[in-house]
């Protein structure tokens, strides 16, 4: 989890959907809630949309992210509508 931290913290998203993929795997993270919230933060940074939402809406079974990942979850959904709405513009 630390090295999807650093990632992250670097911006460099698809580093750091990998290292939390692989911390998953590892299983026993401290606090998977936080981790969640990690991997939905890095799929919405490169466009994942769909799995960034369900990153978020696994954040909210834990009882210190419920609220934010819901939030998040609510806002990525309304940024992949705005941004299907422009893609379908463009191709007009």
């Amino acid at each position: 989890f630390l090295m999807a931290e650093m990632y992250g913290d670097k911006e460099q998203w698809k580093d750091a959907v990998a290292a939390l993929q692989n911390a998953f795997k590892k299983g026993g993270l401290k606090n998977p809630g936080f981790a969640y919230m990690r991997l939905g933060e890095a799929k919405y940074h490169i466009g994942a949309y769909k799995e960034s939402i369900a990153a978020f809406q696994a954040a909210t079974k834990y009882e210190k992210t419920a609220k934010t990942g819901e939030q998040w979850a609510t806002y990525v959904a309304e940024r992949a509508k705005v941004a299907e709405i422009g893609a379908a513009a463009g191709k007009q």
